[in-house]
Parts: structure tokens; sequence; C-alpha cells
């Protein structure tokens, strides 16, 4: 389970919001992290890390919103890049 600022949260879900952007180095796709506690209520002002592997970058932190929302962007610098396993974000 990824981990972020706060012993008593937990990323509840991950999820690319846009995507299919061209891999030209300016263009963003989105990521969002639900942050929430132990009973699924969010938690603001959490502070998520985002890391992605290469082939692509992404900002590397985001504070949760009064919703849990954490949102990141990240641009794809290698077109037509593929992985096996495909590549893979994280937050913690």
């Amino acid at each position: 389970m990824p981990t972020i600022n706060n012993p008593n949260a937990t990323i509840h879900t991950l999820l690319i919001t846009e995507d299919n952007s061209p891999a030209d180095g300016q263009t963003t796709n989105s990521v969002v992290a639900q942050v929430n506690d132990g009973d699924t209520v969010p938690l603001s002002g959490q502070v998520v890390t985002f890391d992605i592997e290469e082939g692509a970058s992404i900002q590397g932190q985001a504070e949760s919103n009064a919703q849990g929302i954490a949102i990141a962007t990240l641009t794809s610098t290698t077109a037509g890049f593929t992985r096996s396993p495909p590549a893979s974000i994280t937050a913690r």
C-alpha cells in the first residue's frame, strides 16, 4: 500500500483522469489520488508524492484538497514508449 505523510492516511484510489496526450514533453495528462483515513473519510492537507518510471515525467508532490483529492500532471517524453509490464505510477 502506498504511504503518505500521515500514518493514518491511505491512497483509496489512483486514477489517470486525462490520458493519451501526444509525447511532446509539454501536453499534460492528469493523475488523481484520493486520500482517506482508515474509515474512508477524505483527508485534506496530505502531501502525496508521485513517482513514475522512465519515459515520462510527473509533478513530484501534490497536497490533497478538502475532498481528499491530490492531482498531479505528467508529460510523456518518448513517443510510442511501451514497457512489459506496463509503466507504473505510484503515489506515496
